[in-house]
């Protein structure tokens, strides 16, 4: 029971890197805009899902550290702790007109816990990269050369887990998805009181934000999962920063800071949890992005390659 339980809570907490949609590390910045009314706010959203060429930078870091005890079915209660640190990375290029994307993603997450006496330790690595190009257009369906690398490095009390999956490219039916539709769809709360609270997309939430140098802020609720295993989530304060630029959505942050909360429920659970997370997304290089200059000579070749094998099919 103990193995469960310390596998449960450790990877159920990694889990909770969902926020803001494509959780992601490393430099990213947030680009300044430009003040506008509520009605071009409301506009601004939809008008960035429309984006056919961009560049988007993601960065998240987060910190979560649980301690308490938890009950299973037809156990006793169990000392459990854990803290967990996860770091991502994100940078996507999209040239919809161009039939060409690319996107590369890194994480880092690294945690230990104990139930009871036991200690179990994690730390993982990850990279994945895709690349898409034109492969045959027609009247019925348009086809993708779809190139992609990956590689990840795991450690726990079991060993050491390495794998790496070199280029290599096959035809595709389906193009990559749009990201820039997806990073403002999160909900949040205008309030902390979990019965009265309304609940909106940001594009609702224009009287909440105030304008100061370049930037949109407001200070909002963010309903978070704290260990998805064991049901564990809280509405969370959180400091949301939005920059809308040349009539569209540009810029997202969000910084969450609890210490010492407390989650319980009876014959359950009874946790202390901090949660900490710094995220950021910026679009730039709209109607400017060159996705070519990411085809490097392991890409080429890859395609290449399969392109050969198709001719001899």
């Amino acid at each position: 029971m103990k193995k469960r339980i310390l596998a449960t809570i450790l990877v159920g907490a990694v889990a909770a890197t969902t926020v803001m949609g494509l959780a992601a590390c490393g430099g990213a910045s947030i680009p300044k805009g430009e003040q506008v009314t509520e009605e071009a706010w409301k506009n601004a959203f939809d008008k960035t899902t429309e984006f056919t060429n961009y560049t988007l930078n993601s960065s998240s870091d987060l910190d979560i550290n649980l301690k308490g005890t938890v009950t299973a079915k037809g156990s006793k209660k169990v000392e459990v702790k854990s803290t967990v640190s996860t770091s991502s990375n994100q940078l996507f290029l999209y040239d919809k007109d161009g039939h060409t994307s690319y996107a590369e993603y890194t994480t880092e997450s690294k945690g230990k816990s104990t139930a009871d006496d036991e200690e179990s330790n994690y730390s993982r690595k990850t990279t994945n990269k895709q690349y898409y190009t034109l492969c045959e257009s027609n009247s019925l369906i348009d086809t993708y050369w779809r190139a992609s690398y990956s590689k990840s490095e795991t450690k726990t009390e079991e060993g050491e887990n390495y794998t790496e999956n070199y280029w290599y490219a096959n035809e595709s039916l389906s193009f990559s998805s749009n990201q820039a539709a997806y990073v403002f769809n999160d909900y949040f709360y205008d309030s902390n009181d979990k019965d009265t609270a309304k609940r909106a997309k940001l594009a609702n939430l224009y009287d909440k934000f105030k304008y100061s140098g370049g930037v949109y802020k407001a200070t909002l609720y963010y309903y978070q999962e704290v260990s998805e295993d064991y049901n564990l989530s809280d509405l969370l304060e959180c400091k949301v920063t939005v920059s809308i630029k040349d009539g569209c959505a540009v810029g997202y942050g969000i910084k969450i800071n609890v210490k010492n909360a407390n989650l319980y429920l009876k014959d359950y659970y009874d946790i202390k949890y901090s949660y900490k997370l710094d995220a950021k997304c910026g679009i730039t290089d709209v109607k400017s992005t060159d996705v070519s200059k990411k085809a490097t000579k392991d890409i080429t070749k890859v395609i290449d390659k399969a392109k050969a094998d198709k001719e001899k099919d």
